[in-house]
């Protein structure tokens, strides 16, 4: 390579033509434009020693610090100021190559950060380079204003310490790959549609010299970065990049066009499509809805792209006005899948919340529960749902739901968190969202999407996800009438206490993006971890009658409610009996064998006690514990009792006893001599009679009867007592 373009090396002075990112700016979303100088003189960071760092650092503070005024040393930087840094994009590693030589434990000494208040210029000190300067644009990007304020500050640097620069390599760095104009320029762009291939993109950016970093499918974000390169000036590398993001965004926006003009055509679904739309969107209703859209612009188009590229979701509503528009289109889907649609004729929270709870605490503790939640969620009336939201409109969404949920943060000490930090909170609805693969449908994701929280994990409180707001609370396995109260008292204040707000109509009920969010809106499940396989072809007719189902996942039982179009209270009255059902049968099945149930299913004592009515009474947490009906039950049912006894406490015979009443089993007892004084004395023997049921079976007239029989027994005791009393 030729000396002359060797020598292009130094900072641009020709002015650059900016005038080509006015027309994609709106589509620009970050900038981030760094630097790295050496001082002449000291030695490169490999063999610096710690007196050298410090004569660096004095060198460069003064005039550093007219810009950034805050000093952080990287040996005592927290969790927290990584976490303020990695936010606004900026990330501090070293290179590889100087990771492997730098091992010693001191190598960060003398290493820092200064960074000015809002983290737009930042100043690293000692790490790969003497200095490496960032100037970062999170906030209205403007590549521009950010390569100016570099060089300004560069410029600033250079002209009272002079900088290790070779006429041929121009500015010498540590690295060899970051000689030349040692700059490095990162933009991220937002395009309209996601990007297929990483490998064709980065085959369209190679001739402008622009390297593809990272694609998000979520967002629909490329990052692309022109980085060092020998023979180029800084002019010509800013050059290259404005032109490659104007002509990607240009070709981006052609095929854009072109998708519109299909759009115009009838849908064409393809074999393996099993969406609804592909059965109800026909020619005849596409020409209908075609020329049609909602206030916010949403058009038929947009309604059944999902189900285009994602055969599982199929039709979804953009904005309220989606279900109106299309409305024939929205019922078909509903009627196919909700085999129970019907117009709204139900009740949102239970009309006696106190009877409510009665029923709820009849139902026993539950065996093999695992997990459980209750779940709302619903979309604001006024604006557009949020696959259809764009920055701008998701922040003002953003903070309105914050300003409607501020009573129920101070009432339930709610703390707002980054949902990235907390995926595991809600792993159910994240893995909603996954099996969907919705995600890959929204534009913004997962920009303004919060998660409220309270200390104990109970309630769970989402903004901006699929649907405007997702309320869900997590069920106390020791109180699940409690968890259950929680949920009703914060619809009532959120919902009914603002009806207007929420999307809502006699027909869909609650408007949801998916239709499976519809009618009532609301979700139950509850999880149990049974330790052997369950048959769940026996339990049909039960799931049948109460409307729910059933699946295995990762080895957990998951029961969950599917009628929208019936009163929540009645889905958790129908879950939990479902569940209790289950628990007991797949208990017995755990401690019994089939055959010994078989045995015992038609026998009965002489008062009508049959198995069931014995089984009724097991504890769900102590199986061994069995009440039972009075002495003909043991005789009748005894390998039942022994059955529960071994597998409660190992090896055990329930009739082997043998006490002779007329002889004492055990000799008398020597107890030590030890002060009596003060200290009670109780002895307690426990009989029951064969003539009699036991207490918990017994009715008024036996109560009667046995009270009658022992009243002249107890009599006789009691004068007997008194007699020897008096005696000793």
């Amino acid at each position: 390579m030729s000396k002359e373009i060797l020598a292009r090396h130094k900072v641009g002075v020709k002015e650059l033509d900016w005038s080509r990112l006015e027309e994609v700016k709106e589509c620009i979303k970050f900038v981030q434009v760094t630097a790295s100088r050496n001082v002449d003189g000291y030695p490169f960071i490999p063999i610096l020693d710690y007196a050298s760092k410090n004569e660096i650092e004095s060198k460069l503070k003064k005039i550093i610090m007219v810009e950034c005024e805050s000093r952080l040393e990287v040996n005592s930087m927290t969790e927290s100021d990584r976490k303020m840094f990695s936010d606004q994009g900026l990330t501090f590693s070293r290179h590889p190559s100087l990771d492997n030589i730098l091992t010693d434990s001191k190598a960060d000494e003398g290493c820092c950060i200064y960074y000015n208040a809002d983290l737009t210029q930042i100043a690293w000190i000692n790490a790969d380079d003497h200095i490496r300067y960032f100037v970062t644009h999170r906030v209205n990007p403007n590549l521009q204003q950010a390569y100016t304020k570099l060089f300004s500050r560069l410029r600033a640097v250079e002209s009272s310490i002079p900088m290790c620069h070779d006429k041929c390599l121009g500015y010498l760095t540590c690295n060899p790959e970051n000689i030349g104009t040692a700059l490095r320029v990162r933009v991220m762009v937002q395009v309209r549609n996601p990007v297929e291939s990483f490998d064709l993109l980065s085959e369209y950016c190679k001739p402008y010299g622009v390297a593809v970093r990272e694609i998000s499918r979520v967002k629909y974000e490329i990052s692309l970065v022109r980085s060092f390169q020998i023979g180029k000036t800084e002019c010509d590398l800013i050059a290259g990049l404005v032109e490659c993001i104007c002509e990607l965004l240009k070709n981006e926006r052609r095929t854009a066009c072109n998708a519109a003009s299909e759009e115009q055509k009838v849908p064409h679904f393809d074999e393996t499509n099993t969406s609804l739309i592909k059965l109800f969107v026909t020619p005849d209703v596409w020409n209908k809805y075609r020329p049609l859209a909602t206030s916010f612009g949403f058009t038929l188009a947009d309604c059944i792209r999902p189900g285009m590229v994602n055969h599982k979701i199929g039709l979804v509503a953009a904005d309220a006005e989606c279900y109106e528009v299309f409305e024939d289109l929205f019922v078909k889907i509903a009627q196919v899948y909700y085999e129970n649609y019907r117009k709204v004729d139900f009740q949102l929270v239970p009309a006696d919340l106190r009877e409510f709870e009665g029923a709820l605490r009849t139902f026993k503790p539950l065996r093999y529960f695992a997990n459980g939640y209750l779940m709302w969620q619903g979309n604001l009336v006024d604006r557009p749902f949020p696959m259809g939201l764009n920055k701008k409109t998701r922040e003002e969404t953003n903070a309105f739901l914050f300003d409607l949920l501020d009573p129920l943060i101070k009432k339930y000490n709610l703390t707002s968190r980054n949902i990235e930090e907390t995926q595991e909170l809600l792993c159910f609805y994240e893995a909603i969202l996954e099996k969907n693969k919705f995600t890959e449908l929204m534009a913004n994701w997962p920009e303004q999407r919060s998660l409220l929280r309270d200390p104990t994990g109970t309630i769970n409180i989402l903004t901006n996800v699929v649907n405007h707001i997702v309320v869900a609370i997590s069920l106390n396995e020791k109180d699940i009438a409690k968890s259950t109260l929680t949920y009703f008292e914060i619809f009532n204040d959120l919902v009914l206490s603002h009806f207007k707000l929420w999307a809502f109509s006699d027909i869909f009920g609650f408007y949801g993006t998916l239709p499976t969010d519809i009618g009532n809106a609301f979700s139950i499940q509850i999880s149990l971890r049974i330790p052997h396989a369950v048959d769940m072809d026996e339990y049909l007719p039960l799931l049948a009658s109460k409307n729910t189902r059933m699946n295995l996942e990762e080895g957990v039982t998951c029961v969950t409610h599917k009628h929208k179009f019936t009163n929540p209270s009645q889905c958790i009255l129908d879950i939990m009996e479902t569940v209790s059902v289950i628990a007991k049968e797949e208990t017995l099945k755990e401690i019994f064998t089939s055959g010994l149930l078989k045995q015992y299913e038609k026998m009965k004592t002489s008062r009508g006690i049959t198995l069931d009515d014995i089984l009724e009474t097991m504890d769900p947490d102590d199986h061994s514990i069995i009440l039972t009906e009075g002495f003909e039950s043991f005789v009748v049912f005894s390998n039942l009792y022994q059955c529960a006894l071994k597998k409660s406490s190992g090896e055990f015979d329930l009739f082997t006893f043998n006490c002779n009443l007329s002889e004492p089993v055990l000799s008398p007892l020597e107890l030590p001599a030890i002060p009596t004084e003060g200290i009670g004395k109780i002895i307690e023997v426990s009989r029951d009679f064969t003539k009699y049921p036991f207490p918990g079976f017994m009715k008024t007239e036996d109560r009667i009867k046995l009270t009658k029989s022992l009243i002249p027994i107890l009599n006789e005791l009691e004068v007997s007592l008194k007699e020897s009393v008096g005696s000793e």
